[in-house]
């Protein structure tokens, strides 16, 4: 309990000052001439929330979208959305074309693996799209709902091969298979998530040694 709480409060330094933190990284890609932007599996929203406050003056037009419906309460709470929709990542309710920038964050990793739901998020964005996703199958011991459950896991090759520009996230051989079991004790695992996060600098340009991808593909100049 003690570990958790030291940590988020370090992360709150970590993603406002370390220029390779997962925010700044998608801040980038997101805050050129793009004026709205859907957030596929927006959770509770904590994620742009941190992004707008690396920018407060960030203006787009928010549209967060997921399938649980708690998390669209909390993500209410935080009035960054200008809307929010409660729906299934597999049966879109959106037109293509729909918006500028579509973010799919830590989403497609709990539907099974089925390109066609990668070519229809396509669908939705008119410029660019990101997804933000385990570097491969990873098993996710969180049980607070149904929908945590990790379905499939996703390779730089699968993105690759559908046209796709990957970086990296964070180190997989810091965060490995022993952290991802919970058999590293509580009170050192912030130590090894902050050096995880802090080896971006490195994993961005060499995505095969990341925990998370970072998967970009630009539709338009």
């Amino acid at each position: 309990m003690i570990s958790s709480i030291v940590f988020k409060k370090l992360y709150k330094i970590f993603f406002l000052l370390y220029p390779f933190s997962l925010e700044r990284l998608i801040l980038k890609e997101i805050n050129r001439y793009y004026n709205n932007l859907v957030d596929i599996g927006c959770g509770d929203g904590g994620f742009l929330y941190r992004i707008k406050k690396l920018q407060p003056e960030f203006n787009k037009t928010l549209l967060g979208f997921d399938i649980f419906f708690p998390a669209i309460i909390e993500a209410k709470k935080k009035k960054i959305y200008h809307n929010l929709i409660q729906g299934d990542i597999r049966n879109l309710p959106f037109k293509s074309n729909s918006f500028d920038c579509v973010l799919v964050s830590h989403a497609i990793e709990h539907i099974e693996k089925n390109k066609s739901y990668i070519e229809k998020l396509e669908a939705l964005a008119r410029y660019k799209i990101i997804f933000i996703t385990p570097n491969g199958y990873i098993n996710n011991p969180d049980n607070t709902s149904l929908y945590q459950k990790h379905l499939s896991g996703w390779t730089i090759k699968d993105f690759e091969s559908l046209g796709y520009k990957i970086y990296g996230v964070g180190c997989r051989f810091v965060c490995g298979k022993w952290y991802k079991m919970g058999k590293i004790p509580l009170i050192i695992r912030p130590l090894f998530s902050l050096l995880s996060l802090f080896s971006t600098c490195i994993t961005y340009y060499a995505p095969y040694y990341a925990d998370h991808l970072i998967c970009i593909k630009k539709k338009c100049p």
